[in-house]
C-alpha cells in the first residue's frame, strides 16, 4: 500500500497530475488541480489506492484528514465512489462536512453536485454513528495528552491539601472527563471541588 508520493510536478490536468519520483512518474487524480498546484514544484500527496477489475488508480491529497475521510466515504457509504467521494470533499470544507452529517443537515449536503437527497441521507445514516464515535475517541486522546503533564501536580496538591493518594487519584480521575489542554492545576482543582460541592 502507497501512503504517499513526494516528488517534482511535472503534468497537470484538470483532474489529475504526475509527480517525477526519483525518475518515475506516478499519476494521481485530485482535486481541483490547476489551482492548486504548480508545475516544477516539489509535492507530497497523501494516497488512496482504489482498485477494479479493469483498472487501478491513486486519488492524492494535501492534507492526510480529506485522504482518510475520502477512505471513509468510498468504503462505509452505499452508492458512493472515487468521483463522487472527490467532489463531496473539493464542494465541501471538512469541518463542515462532518458537522452537516452529525447535524443531519441533508438539505445542505444535497446541494453538493451529484449528491441528491437520498444519497445525503444515506451519508448520515452510514457515517453519522462513526464519526460521533471518531469525536470522542479524539476528545479522549486530547485529555490523554494532558494528563501526563499535569497528573503529578494535582495529586500533589490534593494531598497537601490533606487527600490520601488513592482518594486524590479518584477525584482526578472523576474530574479527567471534563478536561481540556487549556486545563491548569488551579482550574482542575475547582472543578473538582465544585463536584463535591465544595467552595
Amino acid at each position: 500500500m502507497i501512503a504517499f508520493v513526494e516528488g517534482i510536478l511535472v503534468e497537470l490536468g484538470e483532474s489529475f497530475l504526475v509527480l517525477d519520483v526519483h525518475g518515475i512518474g506516478y499519476e494521481l487524480m485530485v482535486n481541483h488541480a490547476s489551482n492548486a498546484f504548480r508545475l516544477g514544484e516539489p509535492y507530497k500527496l497523501y494516497t488512496a489506492a482504489v482498485y477494479r477489475e479493469d483498472s487501478q488508480q491513486l486519488y492524492g491529497f494535501l492534507d492526510p484528514s480529506q485522504r482518510n475521510f475520502f477512505r471513509l466515504l468510498v468504503g462505509k457509504v452505499n452508492g458512493i465512489g472515487p468521483k463522487l467521494a472527490m467532489s463531496i470533499l473539493a464542494y465541501f470544507p471538512m469541518d463542515d462536512l462532518c458537522q452537516m452529517i452529525l447535524s443531519e443537515n441533508f438539505t445542505l449536503l444535497s446541494q453538493c453536485p451529484g449528491v441528491g437527497k437520498k444519497t445525503a441521507q444515506r451519508l448520515i445514516l452510514d457515517l453519522k454513528d462513526f464519526l460521533k464515535k471518531q469525536s470522542t475517541v479524539e476528545k479522549s486522546n486530547a485529555t490523554t495528552a494532558l494528563l501526563p503533564r499535569i497528573h503529578n501536580d494535582v495529586i500533589a496538591t490534593l494531598m497537601a491539601l490533606g487527600y490520601a493518594r488513592k482518594q486524590a487519584e479518584k477525584l482526578f480521575e472523576g474530574a479527567a472527563q471534563q478536561l481540556s489542554m487549556e486545563d491548569s492545576v488551579e482550574s482542575i482543582l475547582k472543578k473538582i471541588f465544585s463536584q463535591r460541592g465544595n467552595p
